[in-house]
Parts: C-alpha cells; structure tokens; sequence
C-alpha cells in the first residue's frame, strides 16, 4: 500500500473521530468550536480524496493514450516473404491492368496518350525497383529468382511497346505493336502467378517447421 493510501486513510479516520467527539461534546461553545474543527479537517479530508483520485485518473488517462500511440506507430508484423509476396502480386495486378488496356481513348490528344504512357512506365520502373530490393527473399529459390526476372523483363518490353504504339507508323504497325504488348504483359502475369504460388508455399512450409 503506498504511502499516499495510508496518509488519506488515516486522515479519514481523524475526521471520523473528529465528528464523533463533537456529537458527544457538551457546552455551547465547546461543541461550536469542535464542529468548526471537525468540519475544516472533514473538508481539507474530501479535497485530498479529490486531488488524489484526480491525480489516478490523469495518470490513467495519459498512459491509454501512450498506449494507443503506440498501438499506432507499431506496424503490422509482416515478415520479409509476406511483404514479397505481397509486392508480385501488386505487380500482378499491374501486368492485368496493362494486358486489358485501352489504347486509344476519343477524348484524349495524341500527346495525352503519350503520357499516358509514360506514367505507367513510370509506375512499372517503382515496381522494378521495389523488387530489386527485396528479391533477396529469393536467394534459396533460384529457379524463383529467374522466373521472377523474365517476368519483369517481360513486363518492361510491354511499356516499351506501349509507347511504340503511338508512333506507328500505320495501322498494322499499331495492331503488331498492340497485339505483342499484350502478349507480353499476359506472359508476365502468368510467371507471376506461379512465382506467388512458390513464395506461398515457401512460406507456408516455414510456418509448419515451426
């Protein structure tokens, strides 16, 4: 128990006796003086109380909210080969994306689709790097590690065409360069695909180890 306990709980006690004494005391002025007494020590008694437990409450307070802080900058436990795998299929999704694309949009200029088409070589270069760097995850799994680079190589081919589409010369230009992104891009997502499955079942059979 700590010290402040002990002090408001004998302090209590005083102001019991206090008021007890001042029921039993006889004579007019003695018993006025005794309850004045009795009521400042009754009343210096509540307002420690108060202090007290407002002193708990602020204490309380303050520590649920360093504990929600926390709770907050604390990131969700993700191990390196979930976060990879959970990268391939953000590039999965853009390989889909890039597969069912429309090329020619009416209400675009030939200089909006051209930058069109680099910001989406842009994003496939942010992707490209974010694999590079967590490809290490891949370093037992060669056969992975491969597969994981044709799919890129693939899928940087595709952005390349893309771009090529509109400066065709003509129209069977576009349709080869169109018809060749798209087969890229399908090629991509489906090595993907089973490099996600080999990452999962990696991760999978580590779980089980443990």
């Amino acid at each position: 128990m700590s010290t402040e306990v002990l002090m408001l709980a004998l302090l209590a006690s005083m102001a019991v006796i206090a008021l007890m004494i001042t029921l039993n005391t006889r004579g007019k002025w003695r018993a006025t003086i005794s309850a004045m007494l009795s009521a400042c020590l009754l009343g210096w008694t509540v307002w420690l109380f108060t202090l007290q437990f407002s002193a708990i409450d602020k204490d309380e307070a303050q520590g649920e909210r360093r504990r929600l802080s926390l709770k907050d900058l604390t990131p969700p436990r993700q191990n390196k080969t979930q976060r990879f795998s959970a990268l391939l299929e953000e590039v999965s999704d853009f390989a889909a994306e890039l597969e069912q694309v429309q090329l020619q949009i009416p209400s675009y200029t030939h200089e909006q689709l051209l930058a069109r088409a680099g910001t989406v070589e842009a994003g496939f270069e942010a992707l490209l790097g974010e694999i590079n760097e967590s490809k290490p995850v891949l370093d037992k799994s060669p056969e992975a590690a491969k597969m994981v680079d044709e799919a890129m190589g693939e899928l940087k081919g595709a952005c390349h065409l893309l771009k090529a589409y509109y400066y065709a010369e003509n129209t069977d230009g576009e349709t080869a360069a169109e018809r060749l992104m798209k087969q890229k891009a399908r090629d991509a997502n489906g090595t993907l695909v089973k490099v996600i499955k080999i990452v999962k079942n990696y991760e999978s059979g580590k779980n089980a180890e443990r």
